[in-house]
């Protein structure tokens, strides 16, 4: 008799959903770093930033960056402006480590996607970058490619009608056809989301 069993398909969706989140958050935060570090890199290797709205933009790519940093740590030359070759040599250095650490991420969630994939449960993913709604997916068309999101996996496998008794008009209504559009305070504030979806 076989004694490993797989875990129950009841469990499954919460279990999977929740590592999922654990590594979606991780790399979230790597990739921040990776977007402070790209500012750091360009800076460095001298990019010209401007303004676009509120928004501190260049049009050099990091790529770009980082050719020219390597040419700089390559010179040795102690100075350039105000970064040192040993600054530039460390964001190089925080570069590689947070790629690598994106990859094993990536890795890491491979598993549990093919599990996803098998299976097809409903998920349930919350705007954590405003006060939002709940969402069926990250591509959600009334959402913006900055929109950032939490995972509710205590959610995840449930029927739309068990999302919308317990979220009612939080929920989007493009997603589900269900929620009730009426505002009854529903909406999750910012605050909230951040919270919820820790």
């Amino acid at each position: 008799m076989d004694t490993e069993r797989k875990a129950p398909m009841s469990n499954l969706p919460y279990e999977t959903d929740t590592a999922l989140a654990e590594l979606h958050r991780q790399a979230g935060k790597v990739d921040l770093r990776l977007q402070m570090l790209a500012g750091t890199a360009k800076s460095q290797a001298g990019a010209d930033f401007y303004y676009r709205g509120r928004q501190r933009v260049t049009d050099m790519r990091l790529a770009e960056a980082e050719e020219i940093l390597a040419e700089r740590i390559a010179s040795g030359e102690y100075r350039f402006g105000s970064w040192s070759v040993s600054q530039m040599v460390s964001t190089v250095e925080d570069l590689a480590t947070s790629r690598a650490k994106i990859a094993d991420l990536r890795k890491q969630m491979e598993p549990l996607n093919a599990i996803f994939a098998e299976h097809q449960w409903s998920r349930f993913f919350l705007v954590t970058s405003s006060a939002g709604h709940i969402h069926s997916s990250m591509s959600c068309s009334t959402c913006r490619p900055t929109t950032r999101y939490g995972w509710l996996p205590e959610l995840s496998g449930k029927t739309e009608a068990e999302a919308v008794e317990a979220h009612g008009p939080a929920l989007c209504s493009i997603c589900f056809a269900s929620a009730p559009v009426e505002f009854i305070g529903g909406k999750i504030t910012k605050a909230v989301a951040a919270k919820a979806a820790a």
